[in-house]
């Protein structure tokens, strides 16, 4: 009885080090540019903020692997696989950007679900998430 369980435990253990692995992988990867950006904005710019936007949507779901919350990080593993970049928009301040990340979802009056709202922020080269409200 006692070696079923390890087995068990085992098994989960592995079941869930791949879940993270895939995770981390797809994060990883860069992502092609997907969304609606200003004519101001460069390719490497656009790659960047994409690439930025989807890794933190893949790193929610580890997170919430982390916490055993094993529904919400396939959910979430979901959402960041087909999510994109619906709206940015230069803040009032003209150092940041206001990015809405969304999926197609035409019973939306946009047509699109909002999953995250991102502001963003130029810090030398790169782009760096300032805050978000997810």
């Amino acid at each position: 009885m006692r070696t079923r369980k390890k087995l068990i435990v085992w098994s989960l253990a592995i079941i869930v080090i791949g879940l993270v692995t895939v995770a981390v992988v797809l994060a990883r990867a860069p992502q092609p540019v997907s969304g609606s950006f200003p004519n101001t904005f460069t390719e490497s710019d656009k790659r960047e903020i994409s690439t930025l936007v989807h890794r933190d949507g893949y790193a929610r779901s580890i997170r919430a692997l982390r916490n055993g919350e094993f529904s919400t990080a396939w959910a979430q593993l979901g959402i960041a696989r087909k999510q994109r970049i619906w709206t940015v928009r230069h803040q009032p301040d003209g150092q940041s950007v206001w990015v809405h990340v969304g999926y197609e979802d035409n019973t939306q009056s946009d047509g699109y679900s909002l999953t995250a709202r991102y502001i963003l922020r130029k810090k030398g080269d790169a782009w760096m998430i300032s805050r978000s409200d997810i």
